[in-house]
């Protein structure tokens, strides 16, 4: 936009419509708000600078380290760190509107207090574990969030929280519900408003959205861990936050490519629960009336719940528009899934037919709406499911190979098909045009 409008500056003063020192004031101020500005160049690079001079200094340590006496050892243990904060105060102190060095010295400090930890535990021979050094590690970074205004720092804060809590839910022994992770998330909620209320549609914000949906989608399975013989409803709320993702993927205000990594998630995770459940193996092996009794013991059915109150308070204040929710049925699955697990668990063969059915049923609306929008990406995407569904049936033992068969001469005809006819009614319009 910037770029454009000092285009059409010239043209403008020509045309008498501003005057000439308008016009060299308009650009004399994009050129003081340029040079603040370090670009995204700047910072990256000075993040680099960062980590290199980070990873010098404990590699010039590390070379004489066995020579060193335990009381120099320590001192060089926290010089990182020591180093680190006197950027980070020379850069609250003097450079504190400049973007490009608050992300470099919250970079360097956040990476200088693990480098700190591991050679104090290693000089001293603190035990630990894993899950402890990277708790430690987050409740000690976390304030740089707001201290230097880091936004880099929050997307690594994410991943930490993620492999902590993905390590604490997963992994260690005995398993624990990682419930610091939803404090350390609500604690960069903040940050993270603030961001999508200075700049919705940038960059930054989409990278917050991308670390955000993956974190949430690896670590909800670790609130659910220990209940696996409740696995039709752990995929159900699975597929309640896919499509939760989805739908917020759709709403107006939000309709930027900010909000693509949680539409994108959205879909993929949709067809992957939707593909899994095509195949008979899963409706066969659980005991629906086994599960009645303890269910109501276990954490499932309420994070069950929270997430279809969030779904209904997303389609009940309309934030959505009717005919997106008639062009992407894809979103509503969660209502098709949960009538299926309720309704056909006594009927196996009814309940793999009529998810079947329902991926069907998106793939043809894919195709509907590529060709009603002259759309070949979106023409081809409802192929591509459908050719996805043909190759889940060609490894399904239930099927006769008559009817695999004929069910890829029909994915095949229709890809030639479907786009045959789209590239004739595009011709068409264009003859029209010219005409």
């Amino acid at each position: 936009m910037k770029k454009e409008l000092l285009k059409d500056l010239a043209a403008l003063e020509t045309e008498s419509i501003i005057s000439a020192q308008t016009a060299s004031d308009i650009r004399n101020w994009y050129q003081k708000k340029e040079d603040k500005s370090p670009g995204r160049l700047g910072i990256l690079l000075g993040i680099l600078g960062a980590v290199l001079a980070g990873s010098g200094i404990l590699l010039i340590i590390a070379h004489n380290w066995d020579e060193l006496n335990k009381i120099t050892k320590t001192i060089f243990a926290f010089l990182p760190l020591v180093l680190a904060q006197s950027l980070g105060a020379y850069t609250l102190l003097k450079k504190n509107d400049d973007r490009g060095w608050r992300e470099c010295s919250a970079v360097f400090i956040f990476l200088a207090i693990p480098a700190s930890i591991a050679l104090i535990s290693q000089i001293y021979q603190v035990d630990g574990s894993l899950e402890s050094f990277l708790f430690t590690w987050i409740l000690l970074a976390l304030p740089l969030v707001y201290i230097l205004n880091s936004s880099v720092v929050v997307l690594l804060c994410i991943a930490l929280a993620t492999w902590w809590a993905a390590l604490t839910g997963y992994y260690d022994y005995p398993i624990e519900t990682p419930y610091w992770y939803l404090l350390m998330m609500a604690f960069m909620a903040p940050h993270y408003y603030q961001l999508m209320r200075s700049n919705r549609h940038g960059n930054l914000l989409l990278l917050f959205n991308l670390f955000a949906g993956i974190s949430i989608t690896i670590t909800l399975g670790s609130f659910l861990v220990g209940n696996e013989n409740l696995y039709p409803f752990i995929f159900a709320i699975y597929l309640n936050l896919f499509c939760i993702f989805y739908l917020v993927g759709l709403l107006p205000e939000e309709a930027g490519k900010a909000s693509r990594p949680f539409y994108l998630l959205g879909i993929v995770g949709i067809l992957v629960i939707l593909f899994t459940w095509s195949f008979i193996w899963f409706w066969k092996d659980f005991q629906y009336n086994n599960v009645l009794n303890y269910i109501f013991l276990t954490p499932v059915p309420y994070v069950l719940l929270v997430s279809l109150l969030v779904l209904t308070w997303i389609l009940r204040k309309k934030q959505i528009p009717l005919a997106s929710i008639r062009n992407h049925p894809i979103g509503f699955s969660f209502i098709i899934f949960l009538w299926s697990i309720f309704f056909f668990f006594r009927l196996p063969d009814l309940g793999m037919l009529f998810i079947n059915g329902w991926i069907l049923c998106i793939a043809i609306s894919y195709i509907r709406r590529g060709s009603r929008e002259n759309n070949f990406g979106i023409l081809n995407f409802g192929l591509l499911i459908l050719t996805i569904l043909a190759l889940c049936r060609y490894f399904d033992d239930s099927i006769s190979f008559m009817w695999r068969g004929i069910f890829f001469l029909l994915t095949g005809i229709s890809f030639f098909v479907a786009n045959y006819l789209l590239i004739k009614k595009r011709k068409s319009l264009t003859t029209t045009e010219i005409k």
